[in-house]
């Protein structure tokens, strides 16, 4: 197998509960896929 292209460290956002952030987490995936990165 063969890595290539970039791939950012992938972080869970959690909010002040200690729930995950589901509505960051969106942004930031969807932040990620429009840079075209994995």
């Amino acid at each position: 197998m063969r890595f290539q292209g970039i791939i950012p460290p992938h972080v869970t956002p959690f909010d002040e509960e200690g729930g995950v952030d589901l509505s960051s987490l969106d942004k930031l995936l969807d932040f990620w896929l429009n840079s075209r990165v994995h």
